[in-house]
């Protein structure tokens, strides 16, 4: 599915929901580079950017919009 064709699919049932939330998850690698992530780091900033973009679009229609940027943890 291309982006065009994800964007027909949600909109209608966004627009039609009595409190429509969109949500992406991006990550705090979006706001500055990390060593060795490249690639993960431009994807990031390209979702990041993607929703707030989507968020000054759809806001006048009612459909809150926003990006979850969550941090790195320490694991096993």
């Amino acid at each position: 599915m291309n982006d065009e064709t994800n964007q027909e699919a949600v909109l209608p049932l966004l627009r039609q929901s009595v409190a429509p939330q969109l949500v992406g998850m991006s990550s705090t690698v979006a706001y500055r580079g990390v060593p060795r992530s490249e690639a993960y780091g431009a994807s990031k900033a390209a979702i990041k950017n993607l929703f707030e973009s989507l968020h000054l679009d759809l806001a006048r229609e009612g459909i809150s919009v926003s990006v979850v940027c969550p941090g790195f943890g320490r694991t096993n």
